[in-house]
């Protein structure tokens, strides 16, 4: 209740005359996660120096409960205290704060430089067995403000500009079967003269089309696998490099709705961000995909067989 109180403090509503308290619903939204975040740190901070401190003696003949309530008397006015200083004394506003302090970042995010980059990372941590979800305290930082504008402008009957959304990534061209593009080696994979690859891509294929890649990431392997690790940083790099310059130019129209249905298949989910455009858009990207996949996925297959020919 303690970090409650805090965070209300830190909206700053205002006080109306009739008694009424009005809050900026917009400080409920991204950067009210970070602060609730940060108000929830400086509460275990200060509660945990403060257990240390107490009014009473040990051996003390008072109820426990009744020393608690003392004790944390300390804890909590220190808390409420600072909260009070820094919104009214002060004036201070912790929302401002994070919005000047992520505005660099979301400025590097929406170029063709931190697109790629975005994309690119999250590929390679995945090529070495790390979940890319790892990002997405730094991702979602980036993606729901960006969202959010969009649907703004469009609203305001402007066009959206914000190209890096979460939409973009796993809703309309790069996330095809999943983090790296791996749908249509799947593909490939059911047609693999090794019987373990042929095995793979059928064990594979359903979560493949919802967008669910571990069992082949980890299955193929993909993961620690040279001949399959290159392919996949290859398309980390062309495909968002043309999906962002595609977008830019306005050939298609930037997702401006909030899409966090990443499991429904591609395609289906690229004509509902983006419609019929969206569509001729997703077909080169899975051309370039397929195209890079397939030579990788030769000599895999040329492996694969013969060692089982040998055993």
């Amino acid at each position: 209740m303690s970090g409650v109180s805090l965070f209300v403090m830190l909206l700053n509503p205002t006080l109306n005359d009739d008694g009424t308290i009005q809050f900026i619903l917009e400080r409920f939204g991204p950067s009210g996660m970070i602060t609730a975040l940060l108000v929830g740190v400086f509460v275990a901070l200060v509660m945990n120096l403060c257990n240390k401190f107490s009014f009473f003696k040990k051996g003390s003949s008072l109820p426990e409960f009744i020393m608690d309530w003392f004790d944390f008397l300390v804890p909590i006015a220190l808390i409420l205290t600072t909260g009070w200083v820094l919104v009214y004394p002060l004036h201070f506003d912790i929302f401002a704060l994070i919005v000047n302090v992520f505005e660099p970042i979301n400025a590097m995010g929406q170029s063709l430089t931190g697109f790629v980059l975005f994309n690119f990372i999250g590929v390679v941590l995945y090529s070495f067995g790390v979940s890319p979800w790892v990002m997405t305290p730094i991702w979602y930082a980036i993606w729901i403000p960006a969202i959010e504008q969009n649907a703004a402008l469009v609203a305001a009957g402007q066009d959206p500009v914000n190209i890096n959304t979460f939409e973009t990534f796993f809703s309309g061209w790069l996330g095809i079967g999943g983090m790296g593009a791996t749908l249509p080696l799947v593909v490939w994979f059911l047609l693999a003269r090794s019987k373990k690859l042929k095995s793979v891509g059928k064990a594979t294929i359903l979560p493949s089309l919802f967008n669910i890649n571990e069992p082949v990431v980890y299955g193929a392997p993909i993961a620690f696998n040279p001949l399959l690790m290159v392919p996949m940083w290859i398309n980390g790099l062309v495909t968002p490099i043309l999906v962002y310059i595609v977008l830019d130019m306005g050939l298609v129209r930037i997702p401006s709705q909030i899409f966090q249905l990443w499991y429904t298949p591609i395609g289906l989910s690229t004509y509902l961000m983006s419609g019929f455009n969206g569509l001729i858009l997703l077909a080169v990207v899975l051309l370039i995909v397929f195209a890079v996949w397939f030579p990788f996925f030769k000599l895999y297959d040329a492996q694969e067989l013969k060692k089982e020919q040998e055993h």
